[in-house]
Parts: structure tokens; C-alpha cells; sequence
């Protein structure tokens, strides 16, 4: 999406988070969520989980 300047919940080549998902493998799941932002700086280092 950066690479493409375009922010969005359908890909550019038209699919939806469930096709991604289901295309990933994930199956048997009851509830989904996607979070999409652009514009801001990565975060520190320190506030990063991992």
C-alpha cells in the first residue's frame, strides 16, 4: 500500500480482508479486524510489542 500511495481495506487487486485471511490459511475463525493508517512515523523502538 506505501509503495502505492493508497490506503484501504480492499487490495489493489480488488480483495477483501477475508480473501487475504483465507488465502493466508486462517480458517475457523469467528471474528475478524484490520487496522489501516498512513501518514504517521514508524514507532519507537521501546513502544513496539515483539
Amino acid at each position: 500500500m506505501a509503495r502505492n500511495h493508497y490506503v484501504g481495506h480492499t487490495g489493489s487487486n480488488g480483495s477483501t480482508m477475508v480473501d487475504r485471511v483465507e488465502a493466508a490459511g486462517y480458517t475457523g475463525w469467528s471474528s475478524l479486524a484490520e487496522n489501516v493508517a498512513a501518514g504517521r512515523p514508524p514507532l519507537p523502538p521501546w513502544s513496539r510489542r515483539g
